[in-house]
């Protein structure tokens, strides 16, 4: 079944970092209303396996009372460059919107490690991800009728995470997709054979036994810097607005002096139908 969908990762990753590129919201430190702003240097790249690389964005936080302007925000004089497995150079071009890419097209290989090197203004940023391979998923079922559980096969230093999807009459469209994670796993170096995952709960109009037939579950891997990241954005729940709910202290796997950030490694499973 070919079914084109938007990624939740991509979803998670952008709603929360999108945030605070908005708000200019601190890393390390709960906001008050009265607190300074300090700027802070914005890095993002999502490398999704056997995908071409999109590049990474480079941009700076902007004051709370100033709408957010890209134009204002892109940073166009970076100077940076990727290292593959500690040896192939990637030098990365300005395009547009502070997204630099490579000259050539790029695709993004699994079991790999990509370190990012870059330089803005004597400001040294530095990032490393490893992109994982597919998930090994074992099982799936629905619990009770509001959620998926899926079983996998963790590796060593990955991050998992699960997300039910509900498919159109066709089945060549989504009608319904978790925004999402509920929890993630984040294997240890030696993990156990078995893990369960669960999804964020199913909307109650979902939970009828026309959809139970289309819904399914797709388990995502990534790097397993990924796992602080998620476990410290906002106590876990979606990031809308930081300055409203108070900041957090969140990990990031970028880095450099005031700078935040995720230059993350990825991969998506297969769309699974639970049993």
């Amino acid at each position: 079944m070919k079914i084109k969908i938007i990624k939740v990762f991509a979803i998670a990753l952008l709603l929360s970092l999108s945030a605070f590129i908005s708000c200019g919201c601190e890393q390390t430190e709960t906001l008050e209303p009265d607190s300074i702003f300090k700027e802070k240097t914005v890095v993002f790249a999502s490398l999704e396996k056997d995908s071409l690389f999109n590049g990474v964005t480079f941009t700076r936080t902007l004051p709370l009372n100033e709408p957010y302007d890209i134009k204002k925000a892109e940073l166009k004089d970076v100077t940076a460059y990727l290292k593959i497995n500690g040896i192939q150079v990637i030098p990365l071009i300005y395009d547009k919107n502070g997204v630099y890419k490579p000259g050539n097209k790029l695709y993004v290989e699994p079991e790999t490690t990509y370190e990012l090197f870059a330089d803005w203004e004597g400001k040294s940023i530095y990032a490393i991800t490893r992109v994982p391979g597919v998930p090994e998923v074992t099982g799936a079922l629905i619990v009770d009728g509001k959620y998926v559980e899926a079983k996998i096969n963790p590796k060593g230093n990955e991050t998992y995470g699960a997300a039910w999807f509900i498919t159109g009459a066709n089945e060549f469209r989504i009608s319904g997709l978790s925004a999402d994670f509920f929890e993630v796993y984040g294997a240890p170096s030696l993990p156990p054979s078995s893990v369960s995952l669960r999804t964020t709960d199913i909307p109650e109009e979902y939970r009828t036994d026309l959809y139970a037939k289309r819904t399914y579950v797709k388990v995502f891997a990534f790097d397993k810097s990924f796992y602080d990241y998620f476990k410290t954005r906002a106590n876990n729940q979606q990031v809308h607005n930081s300055f409203t709910q108070g900041g957090s202290n969140i990990i990031w796997n970028v880095y450099g002096n005031d700078v935040i950030g995720l230059f993350i490694g990825n991969a998506a499973g297969k769309l699974i139908r639970p049993n």
